[in-house]
């Protein structure tokens, strides 16, 4: 393109030169019609063409100081020789002008005179026309006034033929500047459209790289998304699930040995009330079921409610050893008190229940109540223990549909990369123009132009139409259907979750001893 622009600012600086040669042409043979011949011919105002500011690089070029390299010094040795080249051409012209002053002196500076100068002339008029009477002329005063009339008649021919000539050259002149401008303006136009196709080719060759530029950067960043995708959500949230996971199972291990311990409780509680009758096999069984009755009877004014391990385990062993301590509340202070109460011998007593007897019930009483206090502390634990584990069992699976939803997550981001990856692009370039052309009632409206009928036209509108309402349409299905999927889900996990804790209840209620 710089090349087809350098030519045609070379064929602009020719058509200029020309244009104002053919101007000056025009106005010269204008002023030689009025002149000679007084015909005022009509010529349109013509400006001369120059160029514009912005077309000279002298005037739009600016140049700043940091941008000249040259040294002062070379420019005063610049300054001089450029001084003394024009003394040289100042002698020279003194000595070359000799020929121009002798040329300009004897011929009016032309070697060679111009017919339209010899017709601009007018033909001396002989002195006998003016200074004689016509009655007194000779033969050779008519031969000259003759002489003058034939060559009066001769210019005057000449100068109508010099008038149609000028006229002549006005109209070829402003045909020949005209055809000029056109074809420069052709030519103008044409180098144009180059200059937009080149442009356009730029854009889309520029368009390809941003797109492949913005297709390597969307692909990079996926990359580093699935990297920061992993590092900052998903391993976390899978470090969480596998150590509640590893908690759970140490939990589990604790609460079946807890379950083991309980079932030994029981066991050993259920040895004591066996132990108790082969203690008074000497006694008859009337009076061991009266010893049996004292035996199952427990402090009524305070009963034991608390469930703190810690005073639940120190009840035990005070209640073995018939201590006090200072570490328990009130109620259990009051139980202990209620135990010694019972321990006071009834004066109601049958006759065949001595001391010994007496003490040997209200110790075994004790054993009992201390391994009741025991496996009810055991309860407690177990049920605690249990708590905990349906608490970090809950917590495990809330982790877990976390870690499945990341890395469901994680799936649909590389599915996009590699969707990303499999679709490529093609850029096509469409023919402009394609669209409803404006009739002016001319046969030249149909150049170019493909004939569609109105009824296909109207045809594909309508189709568009219909497949924009299916499109619709099936957005609100697909909208409504997934509320209530999403609705529905969302009860199941609430039914599943108070099942859950329904069936935790009855666990825990099935495993309390009323």
């Amino acid at each position: 393109f710089n090349n087809l622009f350098e030519e045609m600012r070379r064929a602009k600086e020719h058509k200029l030169k020309y244009t104002k040669e053919r101007i000056d042409r025009l106005r010269y043979c204008v002023s030689e019609l009025k002149t000679l011949f007084g015909i005022d011919s009509v010529l349109e105002p013509i400006d001369t063409p120059i160029w514009d500011v912005e077309e000279i690089p002298d005037y739009i070029v600016t140049v700043k100081d940091n941008e000249i390299f040259e040294k002062q010094s070379w420019r005063k040795v610049s300054g001089i020789a450029f001084n003394e080249s024009q003394k040289d051409k100042e002698k020279n012209g003194r000595s070359d002008d000799f020929y121009e002053r002798t040329l300009e002196r004897m011929m009016d500076g032309v070697l060679e005179s111009k017919w339209e100068d010899e017709v601009k002339k007018e033909i001396p008029v002989p002195e006998c026309l003016t200074a004689k009477d016509p009655s007194k002329y000779t033969d050779e005063d008519i031969a000259v006034i003759e002489s003058y009339k034939s060559k009066v008649e001769a210019l005057k021919e000449e100068r109508e033929k010099y008038k149609a000539t000028l006229q002549a050259e006005i109209i070829e002149t402003r045909e020949a500047l005209q055809r000029d401008i056109t074809e420069f303006n052709d030519q103008l136009k044409d180098l144009e459209l180059k200059k937009m196709q080149i442009e356009c080719a730029i854009l889309q060759e520029r368009l390809m790289r941003v797109r492949a530029i913005q297709r390597h950067r969307s692909e990079v960043d996926g990359r580093q998304k699935i990297i920061r995708f992993t590092d900052d959500e998903l391993i976390p949230a899978t470090q969480e699930a596998r150590k509640l996971a590893e908690e759970c199972n140490s939990l589990e291990v604790v609460v079946a040995e807890l379950k083991f311990r309980y079932d030994n409780l029981n066991k050993a509680e259920k040895r004591l009330e066996a132990k108790f009758r082969s203690e008074f096999a000497d006694l008859k069984q009337p009076i061991v079921e009266h010893l049996l009755r004292h035996y199952k009877k427990r402090p009524r004014a305070s009963r034991l409610i608390t469930t703190s391990v810690t005073y639940l385990t120190e009840v035990a062993r005070c209640v073995m050893a018939s201590e006090k301590s200072d570490i328990l509340p009130r109620e259990c202070l009051d139980f202990l008190r209620g135990m010694d109460a019972l321990d006071t011998m009834p004066r109601n007593l049958p006759s065949q229940i001595n001391i010994n007897h007496w003490k040997t019930m209200c110790k075994l009483r004790r054993a009992k109540i201390e391994m009741e206090t025991k496996v009810r502390c055991c309860a407690v634990e177990m049920a605690e223990a249990e708590q905990t584990l349906s608490f970090y069992q809950k917590t495990m699976q809330s982790a877990e549909n976390i870690v499945a939803c990341k890395k469901v997550s994680l799936e649909n981001i590389e599915k996009s990369l590699t969707q990303l990856a499999e679709e490529l692009e093609i850029q096509l370039v469409l023919k402009m123009g394609q669209i409803e052309v404006p009739l002016q009632g001319c046969p030249s409206d149909y150049e170019n132009t493909v004939l569609v009928l109105r009824e296909e036209l109207l045809r594909v509108n309508d189709c568009i139409i219909e497949t924009g309402k299916c499109k619709l349409a099936a957005m609100y299905k697909s909208m409504h259907l997934r509320k209530v999927v999403s609705q529905e889900e969302w009860q199941h996990a609430r039914a599943k979750m108070v099942l859950d804790d329904l069936q935790q209840e009855l666990k825990d209620v099935q495993k309390f001893k009323v």
